[in-house]
């Protein structure tokens, strides 16, 4: 932070992008706030919402209800409508669910909401760790990027999985099913970029990856999205979905995004659907 500081000592313009990233308790915020506090222009970019007080951000404003107050906001809705991102189709997947815990034997649909939040995330993770419901789900993706690729012969799928292992599991459904080889990406592997850019200009179909593509990945070509993580935040959520919404000049056609019927799942989906309607 001194450094920078010192290259500031004349009247200064700062840009900070992905300022998300800058909570006012991270190593990031105070940084940033030691470096540049004294300057007098900073323009703060982000492509993520991040909506809460809980963990504030760096020189961001907030209103009474916790949302950001931003100064200029081009949102998804206004994206779609230039056609510089492409719609969304969501599709829940419901199941009934069979899990165990200390109380016993639990079975419920997937999108009870009337169960407890511990009931709930328990539920998730046993559904995203049951061999029927995801290859279920694989199937149904596997034949909409056949579909997509009548039209656009590059078009792929890209599945978020919950960790490495899972990640692996995932992979050996889709080449089960789907009779192709998934790339694999994930952080611990040290060619994980090299893997990442290889997918990026080849023809393959899946993309399975651990958190590894959710922010700042740019591969246009990725059309269909299975989100079988068990995180229900938006955050990740939107996240996720932003990267199936690429333009790449052929077509400004649907995504299709499939997940899990949790009722906190579906209402991010709603959210997304309503930012979209206005």
């Amino acid at each position: 932070p001194a450094a920078f500081r010192r290259l500031a000592h004349v009247p200064t313009l700062v840009v900070c992008d992905e300022i998300h990233h800058a909570g006012d308790e991270s190593a990031w915020g105070e940084s940033l706030r030691q470096a540049f506090d004294h300057v007098p222009h900073r323009l703060h970019l982000s492509g993520t919402p991040f909506r809460t007080l809980r963990t504030p951000v760096t020189y961001v404003r907030y209103g009474a209800d916790g949302v950001v107050e931003a100064d200029y906001l081009y949102g998804y809705r206004q994206a779609i409508v230039e056609g510089v991102a492409r719609p969304v189709v969501c599709h829940p997947h419901n199941a009934e669910v069979v899990w165990c815990d200390d109380a016993g034997e639990h079975r419920q649909q997937l999108s009870d909401g009337k169960s407890t939040i511990e009931h709930q995330r328990a539920r998730l993770r046993a559904a995203l760790a049951d061999d029927g419901f995801v290859t279920a789900m694989v199937k149904q993706g596997d034949e909409l990027v056949t579909q997509l690729r009548r039209r656009d012969p590059d078009a792929a799928g890209f599945i978020a999985a919950m960790s490495v292992k899972h990640a692996r599991w995932i992979a050996s459904i889709v080449r089960r099913m789907a009779g192709a080889h998934p790339v694999v990406v994930v952080a611990e592997d040290n060619d994980a970029d090299e893997h990442l850019a290889r997918f990026r200009g080849n023809k393959e179909r899946w993309l399975v990856a651990v958190r590894k593509v959710s922010e700042g990945v740019d591969v246009p070509r990725l059309r269909v999205e299975l989100y079988l993580t068990n995180s229900a935040t938006d955050l990740l959520f939107r996240q996720l979905v932003g990267r199936i919404v690429r333009v790449d000049g052929k077509d400004r056609e649907p995504s299709y995004v499939l997940f899990p019927a949790d009722p906190r799942l579906l209402e991010l989906a709603r959210a997304l659907e309503a930012d979209v309607l206005g």
